[in-house]
This record gives structure tokens, sequence and C-alpha cells, in this order.
């Protein structure tokens, strides 16, 4: 059974029967259909932006100008709903979601994808030359599919199929390594042998007519239930179980399926049809029969509330190009995918397109590029060339930001080379506090990072309190990294309860100004979930949710995250930042040793250990590149992490040489329980478990080339062995074993 957009069936009937390719837009009758001439695009000038709308490859016909179906095999795609990518080790896997053979095709060798070629794989089917629903059988299995329509990939190579046709979503464990067989099913009560819309009635735990699925960095899994009108999120599932944690469309109400519950709103959905994820984890929903698509901010931060919709000049509009076909209309929107850099491509269905949109959430929802027609008020059908389409229905990216959108009547898979734009204007992005978070306190710390170059880049902080007012100024500009503000929430202007939008504008002399995401926060006077104060110490508190993945920045100095499996309770972290040393003392056998940064970290409330280690990223400044911390003469390589408990005496070692990283200024350790830490490093005069020059001079004189190796030693400022040239020599001519003193 093919899918169709636009058309719903009630939840727990039987799909309608099959529907052939003739349920598309009409061919152009009479006559040869003309062949599109794709428009000229300007000179791409920002990341992501496609130079031009004519695909460079194919997958599931030999050429751009054949279209034919020729039944199940291993270069055929009857039927194609969407694609999802990995990439281990040397290897990229593309995977094919082929609804019409019930099946998902794997591609070995996808960075170098030639027209044609043939799949490595197939999941679902016992070979490629068959592909009968369920393997020809009545009911499903681990291994079967029927009319699969979407699916992912996580960052661990697992993967998600949202079987339609069984009302389940299934997942796969590392499939590449392992096998094809499903390890986990959503919607069937953990059962693969059902395929019962809604099993037990509409609930947390049942599914009807899955339409898409996607995942995110934390492993949280979004569903868009279609035949429920609702999307569903599941917390971390695969460490946890597969029952919904969180609803959107229907209230809060898991046993609700209503179509457009209340009316068309910013709440409700009429069949979503596909979710996709930003690198921020904003949320992107094609809603079809209300002809649009919606963004949620943060959704696992809040209320179920759409923040902006494109398609309809507002929430309670739903007719399929409002004021005619245009850039700022569309028509039965069935798919989407969102890119690196947050910029928005929609596959415009009824209108036989696909739109792009830069950025929209940080600049606008008209559409700045079309595929598949000459023009933007254009909807025809053409020859089947490069730079047609009939029915695009998914689009997705692989790791390098090239295009992929399935192209389902012409049976095929395009993929678009987007190449990397020289000196693009740097995208900002704010990623302290998030999106649905409630702050107080007198510094509360707002941070901003730059995708691309930060050279000659100033940031400026700025804020509004009503969606269609003026932006103004929250703060002093920042004039290079770390991008961050320290916002004071307790003087006069700012009061209980206030919502408040905040977004970073990079301003540089070579580029128009570029503006992040904005963040929507709320100022609470008590009981927030972000409480940051500076005095004597830096102080800050957050409410962490147990069975989430967390990241916390303290200032800019100190990143925690806290893994889903961390916690069994909700918690209350405390960090407090020391400008001295806190315990008055230095790590022993450490000569002339300088600390940096201390932090005592602990929960207010919640438990005194973690059941999974969390990472502490600290970072420091090195902004000239000598290798030396700013305003010190600490070197960078000599940097180690320290910890200390409330009833030890001395400094611990952390073991966090192979997490150093002086490309990128941190280092890193994973612990098992909060206490404090600092991060300790040696000045020129001395260096950690090394001896004297002296020493080495006595060592290395009489040796079999001591001599040469004094040389390099000297050349390396007086023999210093904590010097990183000095250190390369040694190691080199002894093995790697340190001094003795």
């Amino acid at each position: 059974m093919l899918l169709t957009p636009g058309v719903s069936w009630a939840a727990g009937t039987e799909r309608a029967a099959p529907l052939a390719p003739a349920s598309a837009p009409a061919q152009s009758a009479g006559r040869a259909a003309p062949v599109l001439r794709a428009p000229t695009l300007p000179a791409p000038s920002f990341f992501g932006q496609p130079s031009d709308a004519v695909a460079d490859w194919v997958l599931g016909q030999p050429d751009f100008v054949t279209n034919t179906d020729t039944g199940p095999c291993r270069t055929c795609i009857g039927y194609p709903m969407g694609a999802a990518y990995h990439v281990r080790g040397d290897t990229h896997y593309l995977f094919v979601v082929d609804q019409e053979y019930h099946r998902v095709l794997v591609f070995d060798s996808a960075q170098g994808l030639t027209n044609g070629q043939p799949a490595w794989a197939v999941i679902g089917q016992a070979n490629f030359d068959v592909g009968g629903a369920n393997r020809m059988n009545p009911l499903p299995h681990a291994e079967s599919l029927r009319s699969p329509a979407d699916a992912c990939v996580d960052a661990q190579g697992n993967l998600y199929v949202a079987d339609y046709g069984n009302h389940r979503v299934l997942a796969y464990r590392d499939p590449i390594g392992t096998d094809f067989a499903a390890d986990s099913v959503f919607g069937q009560a953990g059962t693969f042998g059902t395929r019962t819309a809604n099993l037990g009635g509409a609930s947390a735990s049942s599914l009807s007519g899955p339409l898409s699925v996607a995942v995110d960095d934390a492993g949280n899994v979004y569903v868009a239930d279609g035949g429920n009108h609702r999307v569903l999120i599941y917390y971390d599932p695969l460490n946890t179980d597969v029952v919904a944690d969180k609803v959107l469309g229907q209230g809060d109400s898991f046993g609700s399926s209503t179509a457009n519950l209340g009316g068309v709103s910013a709440s409700s959905f009429n069949q979503p049809y596909r979710v996709r994820l930003d690198p921020s984890g904003n949320l992107y929903v094609t809603d079809i029969n209300n002809s649009r698509g919606l963004i949620f901010n943060s959704p696992l931060e809040e209320d179920g509330a759409a923040d902006a919709v494109i398609g309809q000049p507002h929430f309670s509009s739903d007719s399929a190009n409002m004021g005619g076909r245009s850039a700022s209309s569309i028509r039965e929107p069935c798919s989407l995918g969102v890119d690196a850099y947050a910029n928005l491509y929609m596959a415009d269905w009824g209108n036989n397109r696909v739109l792009f949109y830069k950025r929209p959430l940080a600049e606008d929802t008209v559409a700045d590029v079309v595929f598949g027609q000459a023009d933007f008020a254009a909807a025809d059908t053409f020859a089947t060339s490069a730079s047609s389409l009939w029915g695009a229905q998914r689009i997705d990216f692989d790791p390098d930001g090239n295009l992929y959108i399935s192209d389902c009547y012409h049976s095929r898979l395009l993929k678009y080379k987007i190449a990397p734009v020289a000196n693009a204007c740097p995208v900002p992005w704010i990623t302290t506090p998030q999106t649905g978070k409630s702050v107080s306190g007198n510094a509360v710390s707002v941070i901003a990072h730059l995708k691309g170059s930060g050279e000659g880049v100033t940031m400026q902080f700025q804020y509004r309190t009503e969606p269609a007012t003026a932006w103004s100024v929250l703060g002093p500009d920042v004039p290079g990294r770390p991008y961050l503000l320290k916002w004071n929430t307790t003087v006069s202007g700012w009061s209980d309860g206030d919502t408040v939008w905040v977004r970073a504008a990079a301003m540089s002399a070579d580029c128009d100004t570029t503006y992040s995401i904005p963040v929507r926060v709320r100022i609470k006077r008590s009981g927030a979930d972000i409480e940051e104060n500076a005095g004597t110490e830096h102080e800050k508190k957050e409410k962490i949710e147990k069975g989430r993945k967390v990241t916390v920045d303290v200032a800019s100095e100190l990143t925690i995250e806290i893994p889903p499996t961390a916690l069994d309770t909700d918690a209350v972290l405390q960090t407090k930042k020391f400008e001295t040393n806190p315990k008055d003392k230095v790590p022993e056998g450490v000569e002339n040793a300088r600390g940096i940064l201390y932090q005592s970290l602990e929960f207010e409330s919640g438990p005194s250990s973690f059941r999974d280690s969390v990472t502490l990223t600290f970072n420091y400044n090195d902004t000239d590149n000598d290798g030396r911390i700013d305003g010190t003469d600490v070197e960078e390589t000599s940097l180690v992490v320290y910890s200390m408990g409330n009833a030890d005496t001395e400094w611990k070692k952390h073991d966090t040489i192979a997490a150093r990283n002086p490309d990128s200024n941190h280092v890193k350790v994973k612990v098992s329980h909060f206490s404090y830490y600092a991060v300790f490093g040696s000045s020129p005069s001395a260096a950690v478990g090394f001896p004297r020059s002296c020493v080495i001079s006595e060592m290395l004189d009489p040796a079999p080339g001591g001599r040469r190796i004094l040389s390099r030693l000297r050349a390396a400022r007086d023999w210093m062995l904590d010097q990183s040239a000095g250190r390369r020599v040694a190691a080199w001519y002894y093995g790697g074993i340190r001094f003795a003193r």
C-alpha cells in the first residue's frame, strides 16, 4: 500500500487498497511534457546554501531520464519514502525506505555513489528479488515490514523504522554490526507478532499508522503518529522503555486522537506526516492536512504549543496555497529536512516542488529557493530529468551536507551536492539558556557559539518581550570568544513572570549581521530552573530531570554532560566557581603548580553518586595560540584535572592526558560523583614528573647520542623538558619512560 499525502483513515481501521502512482499529480496530457530548465540561483554566500537545483546522482534508475518500475531488484526502488545516513569508520551507509516493496535498502560506499548503484543489503525481505508485505505472512515478525514510511539512525548506528502498515516503530541495535532483525518494538505492547492500530486503545503505548521517526543526540525518539493526530516523545527508550513520555497535538492526553483538537491552532495537528530536529533540538513537523509546517523550540522543555508556522499567515489558518501559489504558501507538505545550519527544506507535495528556507527560525518563513519548478508560481509536471520532481516525499542529508530527495513517482532517490561555501558568514547559536527554562539571579549566563570563523566577530545579545516588537540591546557587546554575557535579571525593568526572547547577533566588517535562533525564557524570582549569582564567588543552581541527557554550562569555563542513565531521581545541581584555591593546597610532586580553574560541584538535592559517568569539560583561553593560558605562563600541554572530596586532605589526579585538546582549548574528565575540582598546570621552570635540567644534563651527557639530544633540548628553551619540543625528544629517546628524580 502506497501512502498518498492528504488521505487519512479512522484509527483502528484497515488501510485503503494500495494506491497506484496514478494518484500522483497528473502528467501533462496530449503532448510530451516539457523539460524543466532549472532556475539560476545566486552565488552561495552562507552556510548550506544550494548552488543550483539540479541533481548530481540518482539511485533506483540508471540515469536521470529513465522512469521505470521493473519490480523488486537490487538496483530498483519502487516508492522511495526516505533515506537515513550513517558513517562507520571509513564506510558510509545509506538506508533507503522502499515502501512499495516493504523493505529498507542499504547502500555501502555511499560517499562515492554512482548512478544506478546496486544495494549492498536489504532489511525486511529475505532477498532483493521479493517484495511482499510481512514476507507474504498475515502477521508481522521482527524481520518483516509492511509499508514502511520513514527511517533514521542515531549516533551509535541504531536504526529506527516507522513501520506504518504494522502500526509500530522498530528499533534495530547496530544492524550494520549485528543483523537485520529488530530488537525493540513500539506500539504493540512489546510484541513483534501483532499489528493492531491502537492496541488496547489510544495510549502512551499505542500507535496508529506512524508516518515518521526521528532521534536526537540524547537518544530521545520522536514519532509522528499520523492516525492519532499527534507526535509522541520517548525519553531514551533504548535504555528505558517504549512507553511515550510526552504528547504533542492532543493537549496532555495520551488517550485522545482527535484531528485539530480544539480547532486549528499552535497545539493541534491534522495528520502530522514528518518529524525532524535541528542541531539545537528544535522540532519541525509537517502538518499535512492543515497545509503547514510547525516548529517547536526545545519541545522537551515546552508546553506543547508551536513557536512558528510555515505556509500559513497564522496558527488558526489551514488553507492550501493561502493567497495563491508563492514563496510563502504550501499545499499538503509531506516532508521536510533540516541541515546542520538550521536551513529548512520542505517537500511541498501538492505543488510538485521542494522549497528551501534560509534558517527560518532566525530569518523569516518565506522560501528562498525552489526545486522542481521554474519559479515559485508554477506547479507543473515535467519530463523526467535531473531538474524535475514528481511527488517529492522525503528529504535527508549526509554528514557533508549533501541533499537527498525521494522523487516517489519517478521511482528514484536524487542526490544534490551542496558545496562548502568559502568565506561564508559565521552563524551564531545560543547554547545557554535553552528555550522553556525559567531563570533568576544577578549573573545569568547567556552563551553563544559560532559556526564558522570568529575572526573579527563581535557578538551583541538582544532581547524583546513581545514576539512582534523590535529588538533591544541586552548588554554590552562581546568583542571575542568566549561570547558570554552576564544578565542581571534582578534590576528594575525585569519582573517576576516576564517572558523574554533573547538572540545573538554576530557582527563583522566583512558580512551582514547574522542572527541566532531566539530562545524564550521566563523570569522567576524563586524556584527557577536556573539560578545564577555572582559575588565573592560565582554560584549556579540548575534543575536536572532524571532520564534526560542534560548539558549544563557554568559561565564559559565548565560544561557538565549528564547522560540520561546517570540519575535515578530528579536533582538540583549546585556549582560554585572560586577565584582562588578553595583548599589552599597544590598537588604533591608538582613544582610551581599553578591552578587556573576551581569549581565545586554537588547536588543540593538528589543522589550522592551516578549510575553512569558524567563528563566534565574545562575550557580555557589561548587567544594568541602561543600554547600558554592567557594571562599566565602555564603551558596548556601541562594541564591536569584534580579533585578533592570534603573529607580528603590531598588533591587526586585524574587521567586527563588523552582528553587534553589544545586545538579546542579544553581538558575533559569522566567522574562518578561530584566534588571539588581544579585544573593545575606548570610554568616553564618545572614540569610534572620530569627532573630538573641539570639532572637531565648529567643523564644524557655520557649516553650514546646524548650530546645531540642535549643540543635539541637546549634549543627547546634551556633544556626544559616541560616544553613540548623537549618532551617529544625525551619520549623519542627513552621510549616514553619518565625520568626518576
